[in-house]
């Protein structure tokens, strides 16, 4: 079991490798091309605060939420300024205190981001999806990292072999990690949870851009059923729209 990374730690290991740099800017370049100009975005699983300072830097005011200690304390340093410039506003508690807080925890957003796979350690993700209703605007969205099931790093283990029935049958699959259980989920299985209050719009590739579409899409012949190839890079981005609710 691999031993968990956090705060200051965390940020030198996921920029040791060339692709992760990649995954984050594109991540962030995306995000910034889906929300209005001096929109606002909610960070969840926000980590030591990168992206939110990226955001924040972009003209958006940020609203940002993550459960670790140390994470939150190098968030607090990472986004000092922002901070101090009332910018930025971070949330640190449980998860379970997240989900079940009835007040509005900020105001209506325009875009949730979730980098670098916080939703892969939800195991039963149809609560945040109704968190995530509550909280953006008509037609915000959100854009979602995922680990990539079929990420060919992960197919020289056993656990991953012996998952991949479960995941072609049922769409997931989980293996104990440092902090919980992971889950490694089809795309068009994780949206089927997020629906009927989100439509699944795209699904991206890190690291691929498509002269057709500057937001560096593609799709795997139709979001809703695709999959990537087996040897594709460790993340994929999942864009959803909010759907109304009516009454």
């Amino acid at each position: 079991m691999s031993q968990l990374v956090t705060g200051e730690p965390y940020v030198a290991a996921m920029s040791a490798e060339r692709s992760d740099q990649v995954a984050r800017a594109d991540f962030v370049e995306l995000a910034l091309k889906l929300v209005p100009a001096g929109g606002r975005i909610f960070d969840f699983g926000s980590g030591p605060g990168l992206d939110a300072r990226a955001y924040a830097e972009g003209g958006h005011e940020v609203h940002a939420f993550d459960v670790d200690a140390d994470m939150c304390a190098s968030f607090r340093r990472t986004c000092a300024a922002g901070v101090a410039g009332d910018r930025i506003h971070l949330i640190q508690s449980s998860f379970e205190s997240f989900l079940a807080e009835s007040q509005a925890l900020v105001p209506p957003v325009d875009l949730i981001t979730a980098n670098f796979a916080p939703l892969n350690l939800v195991p039963e993700p149809a609560p945040l999806f109704r968190k995530f209703h509550s909280m953006l605007n008509d037609n915000g969205r959100v854009l979602a990292s995922l680990l990539n099931p079929f990420h060919g790093g992960d197919l020289r283990y056993g656990w991953w072999w012996r998952g991949l029935p479960a995941l072609l049958l049922r769409g997931r699959f989980a293996v104990q990690g440092s902090q919980a259980p992971v889950t490694r989920w089809l795309p068009a299985r994780l949206a089927r949870e997020a629906e009927p209050l989100f439509s699944l719009e795209s699904i991206v590739m890190p690291g691929v851009r498509c002269e057709a579409d500057d937001a560096l899409r593609i799709a795997y012949s139709g979001a809703r059923g695709g999959r990537p190839a087996p040897g594709s890079g460790r993340y994929q981005f999942l864009v959803m729209r909010k759907r109304p609710q009516h009454a």
